[in-house]
């Protein structure tokens, strides 16, 4: 035109400058851009100032357009739509969002392109909050959803951002439907793993005719290969097949490579790849990622050297293939090439995308060194290259070097995922971090990662993977209950269990003792069609209803199994010994052999340790027979043989087992000291100990730990003491945490606090079982306020609460009346789920709120109780009577026993201590005379002793006295004399309460001294005072309480109370 000499006027150059947008001449169009400036007809023509703006837009300069924009005189809403645009094409959300709002301010009002422009912009860039702002501007500026347009744009919005709810919700108010939104679905279903909803949205789509574009078949070509759905899969082959699609686009045919190999028919996508009339990068690419999926890692190194013969240029993808493939075949040497030809062809430009690839190619060749100098030169290390360091020093088993990485990571900017807490989580339960694991627990769900919600980005599979992750962590660290309120919890949110899952349930309600929870979850798993003849989750069962001694289900379990080999009969075996069931062991023992199944060592070791009755002793030396007969003697079985022999008390059986062994191991000994130590036989223990070190053996942790644990019971803790002085000359506190527990509990029963205080300061390491000792020792030892001072130091930092932990905790409570904190601790289980399951939880509840005065609170908690049992009743029934509410006893005894449940001696004891605190005699007295089917014990005829006592009932209570043996064979200990030498002195009877004090059978302890200088003080009898005053002195001459209540019987009696006063204080010297 301009060759014949014509000049372009003003629509000219609006045709051209939309032409070079369109086409993206930029030359063409800043040349353009010039003329139109010189001629002055950008500031004339608003018109042209607009579509110097949108070519600008349309070429991707949106820097240029705003230039352009900022110098128009007057910009309508055309102007601010080519700009907007401008931004909306390169992603820039937030500057397209900034225009909208300045528009507004400028008073140009947005139409639907303002607000599909800015839409297309958020969802380019991923921002689902703005997004989110705009879709509520255009409700309230009247904007319709169902508008076809506007609604394609949201809907692509919420499923490209994983918001996939929202966008089906959307989706399904639509009145009218294109190709483009039900693709925008499809697409946003596959993209975040939901594969199975997205090839539903497809057939669906198939059923209302609406046809599919490209772009629709790769997505569902993408989702079969997700789901392994070969038959959709070919279906969609044969439609793009038959519409010459493969030929006409590539990505098609890349697509259908992809699928095939999706669903592991490799020679079916290698097929699809020969035909193809043109193999490009991604159509080699898609091949290699199949082989890789099915980790053939020799044939993803054939097709790169094929690759590189057709002289078709490897990008990105293809460097990645093949730096995964040396990572799965573990060639190192061909992986370091790979990286030395990536540094000499400058592909480092792309580090941070091969980086990461690098880093897992080097760990899983082993070499570490070369891992961690890749993630040190990494430009920016993100979430992917910390999870792949992370996640590479825990699967060598460097799980100190894998938390110190964690550490770090989270102190940065990175935030962690659902895969950085698995690792995490596996390396804190394999070190026994007890304190961190639960700290991780509580960061994943602050962070929401275990809820199972669509719009959520992780699909609900890898919820799945993190649930699996968290209850295998707690079941390692022995937290049974915890483990079941995950599974509870998983269960609750909708989130799917697999085989893991089920086996990791069944092992919890197992630990937990919840066999109902237990049998939910058998009869859920057997409705979503799992296999339980399935050999793992069949073993599972087996374990789990032996462990509840429902053994009927047990074996019907194993029956079923489909392979019953010598490691089935094993754990059916060890599972019946877990629950003490010899008869049954024994019979698996001669079924085995008439099945042809030839028992192990292993079978023999599990069969030898079941062994305890006299009954079973025969059986365990025919074993012994059999087993030197056949040659299959191992330290195991040797170790089974010693300790049967020792805690049956056959000490010389088992020397003689030891003496046929030519070489003594320190684990033969255990096996007699544990032996002898798990049957409260301590002498015979510590005497196995001595003998041991007198021939060379040196003692190991398990050696101390059974050694203390007979210190404890024989109370003799200066042999204690010598072992903790050599445990921490061997430096064992700090390797073996359970030493530490163990003397801590040794100090504590020994009345030694300070020193169980100590050791437990001192531990370098405390699990639960740590501080669940220290406050179980200070509870025993009457001092509830440091018990409770402890537990509150233990909640502060977040140590995990087993169900032992919450009972101690609540004693505590109890003892010092602390109910606020009992109620915080309420909440918690509440919260956790235990007051379902653990009776034991629910009863220590009750007593806390009873020790507490908060009678209503405690029969609340018992109304709540899944389940009762006779000791939920009888503790609201004491704390009702120990407050005087002897109406409100008596109706819990009569609903108690509408229930089926029984009282038992402990609830007439109740009933007995109760009417005697309140000073009721007569009807303590009508309660154990109307005791039914319960024979009374010894804290029966304390209780009415005492309130004859009280009440002066001196005739009555010597009745008792003389009866109790006669016609119910409760024989007078000291305790009973120690009552009786209190009705007499209450009553005056002080010579008596003397005379019985000297002819008791028993020796009488200090308390029956004091009981009879309480009375001497009490009627001023000093002469019998005086002898029950140097009686006590004979049996602990420092005892406060003696000298002070001589002091006293002296004061009231107006005698001399120096010498009282001199002895004292020379006690105390």
């Amino acid at each position: 035109m301009q060759s014949e000499g014509l000049h372009p006027n003003h629509l000219t150059f609006v045709y051209s400058l939309k032409a070079c947008g369109c086409l993206c001449l930029i030359e063409k169009g800043q040349i353009m851009h010039a003329e139109v400036a010189r001629q002055g007809l950008i500031g004339n023509d608003i018109y042209i100032g607009n579509v110097v703006v949108d070519m600008y837009a349309l070429c991707g300069l949106a820097g240029k357009a705003q230039e352009v924009f900022d110098k128009l005189p007057t910009r309508d809403l055309v102007t601010w739509n080519a700009l907007i645009t401008g931004y909306s094409n390169v992603g820039r959300s937030d500057e397209a969002f900034h225009c909208f709002e300045q528009m507004q301010m400028d008073g140009v009002a947005p139409d639907a392109t303002t607000l599909v422009t800015n839409l297309k912009a958020c969802s380019i860039a991923g921002d689902i909050l703005i997004g989110q702002e705009l879709h509520a501007e255009s409700i309230l500026r009247g904007f319709s959803e169902g508008s076809s347009f506007l609604g394609n744009m949201i809907v692509h919005l919420y499923a490209n951002c994983g918001l996939l709810t929202d966008a089906q919700n959307i989706f399904d108010s639509l009145n009218t439907r294109d190709t483009i939104i039900w693709t925008s679905l499809i697409a946003g279903y596959t993209k975040f793993g939901f594969a199975e909803e997205a090839l539903n949205i497809y057939h669906q789509m198939q059923s209302e005719g609406v046809t599919p574009d490209v772009v629709t078949y790769i997505c569902s070509l993408k989702a079969c290969g997700s789901l392994g759905e070969i038959d959709d899969g070919r279906e969609i082959h044969s439609e793009v097949e038959r519409l010459l699609l493969i030929e006409r686009c590539v990505r098609i045919g890349t697509a259908l490579i992809d699928m095939y190999a999706g669903c592991g028919q490799l020679v079916k996508s290698h097929e699809v790849f020969d035909k193809l009339l043109v193999r490009g990068v991604d159509s080699w690419n898609a091949l290699m990622s199949g082989y890789i999926m099915n980790g053939d890692g020799e044939k993803v190194l054939k097709c790169f050297e094929k690759m590189s013969s057709e002289n078709t240029l490897p990008d990105l993808e293809t460097i990645m293939y093949t730096l995964k493939a040396c990572s799965i075949l573990k060639n190192v040497c061909q992986g370091h090439g790979i990286h030395c030809e990536i540094i000499k062809q400058n592909v480092l430009g792309h580090f941070d995308e091969i980086g990461p690839v690098l880093i897992d190619m080097y760990f899983n060749c082993g070499s570490v060194k070369d891992a961690q100098v890749i993630f040190d030169q990494l430009p920016h290390q993100d979430l992917g290259s910390w999870n792949i360091l992370i996640s590479g020093y825990v699967n060598l088993q460097m799980y100190h070097e894998s938390m110190c990485y964690l550490d770090k990571m989270l102190v940065g900017d990175v935030s962690p995922d659902s895969y950085t807490y698995v690792c995490g989580l596996t390396a804190c339960s394999n070190l026994m971090h007890v304190d961190r694991c639960y700290q991780l627990h509580t960061e994943i769900v602050k962070r929401g990662l275990l809820e199972g919600d669509h719009s959520l980005k992780a699909p609900l599979m890898q919820r799945t993977i993190v649930w699996n992750s968290v209850i295998s962590a707690h079941l390692n660290l022995g937290h049974g209950d915890e483990a079941l309120s995950c599974c509870k919890h998983m269960q609750g949110e909708g989130v799917p269990f697999d085989a893991i899952t089920y086996i990791s349930s069944f092992k919890a309600c197992e630990a937990a003792g919840a066999s109902d929870a237990g049998q939910c979850f058998h009869s859920d798993l057997v409705k979503l069609g799992f296999l339980e003849s399935e050999i793992m989750i069949g073993t599972a069962l087996v374990d789990m209803y032996a462990a509840f001694f429902m053994h009927a289900e047990s074996k019907f379990m194993f029956n079923r199994l489909s392979t019953t080999d010598v490691i089935a009969w094993n754990t059916f075996i060890s599972a019946h010994f877990k629950t003490g069931c010899e008869s049954t062991i024994f019979e698996c023992l001669e079924r085995m052999k008439l099945e042809g199944v030839l028992p192990n060592s292993i079978t023999y070791t599990c069969a030898l340790n079941a062994c305890s009755s006299v009954e079973a002793i025969k059986r365990g030396k025919n074993i012994e027979v059999y087993v030197y007969g056949e040659n299959q003697e191992t330290d195991s079985l040797t170790n089974a043989l010693v300790g049967l022999y020792a805690k049956c008390g056959l000490f010389k059986k088992a020397q003689d087992v030891l003496q046929r062994v030519q070489v003594h191991d320190v684990s033969w000994w255990n096996a007699l000291i544990s032996g002898c130590s798990q049957h409260h036989l301590g002498e015979e223990a510590l005497g196995f100990y001595d003998q041991m070190q007198c021939q060379g053996m040196i003692p190991d942790a398990i050696t101390y730990l059974c050694s203390l644990k007979a210190c404890t019971s024989t109370g003799q803790v200066h042999r204690g003491q010598e072992m903790h002085m050599m445990i921490t000359k061997k430096g064992l506190l700090t390797k073996e945490s359970f030493i530490g527990n163990v003397l801590i509990d040794m100090y504590a029963k020994c009345g030694l606090l300070a020193d169980a205080q100590v050791v437990f300061d001192k531990l370098p390491f405390r699990d639960t079982i740590s501080w669940n000792t220290i406050i179980a020792g200070n509870i025993v030892n009457d001092n509830g306020n440091e018990a409770l001072t402890i537990s509150k130091e233990m909640y502060k930092k977040y140590v995990y609460f087993d169900v032992a932990s919450y009972l101690c905790s609540f004693k505590a409570c109890g003892s010092v009346s602390d109910a606020d904190y009992g109620m915080q601790l309420h909440s918690e289980i509440v919260k956790k789920g235990l007051l379902e399951w653990s009776i034991f939880a629910g009863n220590a509840l009750i007593d806390m709120y009873v020790c507490c005065g908060l009678l209503f609170e405690a029969e609340d908690v018992l109304q709540k109780l899944v389940s009762r049992d006779v000791l939920s009743w009888t503790t609201l029934i004491a704390g009702f009577l120990r407050h005087g509410c002897d109406e409100e006893a008596l109706l819990c005894l009569e609903k108690m026993q509408q229930e089926g449940i029984q009282p038992d001696v402990l609830t007439w004891n109740a009933l007995i201590a109760g009417y005697s605190h309140l000073g009721e005699a007569d009807k303590a007295c009508q309660v154990l005379e109307s005791m039914e089917e319960v024979e009374p014990n010894e804290e029966s005829f304390q209780s009415i002793l005492a309130a004859c006592s009280h009440a002066g009932l001196v005739e009555r209570g010597q009745a008792y006295f003389y009866v109790m043996a006669l016609e119910y064979g409760v024989f007078p200990n000291v305790e009973l004399f120690t009552c009786m030498v209190d009705l007499f002195g209450r009553a005056g009877h002080v010579d008596m309460a003397l005379l019985l004090v000297r002819s008791m059978p028993l020796q009488p302890d200090i308390v029956a001294w004091h009981t009879l200088l309480a009375a001497c003080q009490k009627w001023g009898n000093v002469v019998v005072g005086m002898e029950a005053f140097n009686s006590a002195l004979i049996l602990d001459e420092k005892d406060t309480a003696t000298f002070v209540s001589m002091y006293n019987t002296l004061a009231c009696a107006d005698k001399v109370v120096g010498t009282v006063i001199d002895m004292m204080e020379e006690s105390v010297i």
